[in-house]
């Protein structure tokens, strides 16, 4: 039985790494491409917020490959 504990451990990464990469492809794919949102500023200008993949983006795209590699291995 403790033989097949590596065997269900490294199926079980890959999944995670398969579901990782799928909700980071679904979040890509959705995201609108140029948002923007435009705010007033206290003296009357306008100022704009850009919105933009980031650091928690690649971080889960690297988690996901990272575990796709290691199970994989």
């Amino acid at each position: 039985m403790l033989c097949l504990v590596p065997h269900n451990f490294a199926k079980l990464v890959v999944i995670v790494g398969v579901l990782i990469l799928s909700a980071d492809f679904v979040y890509f794919t959705f995201v609108p491409k140029n948002f923007q949102i435009r705010f007033p500023s206290s003296d009357g200008s306008i100022s704009i917020l850009d919105f933009r993949l980031s650091t928690c983006f690649y971080t889960t795209l690297t988690a996901g490959v990272t575990s796709l590699v290691y199970g994989g291995i």
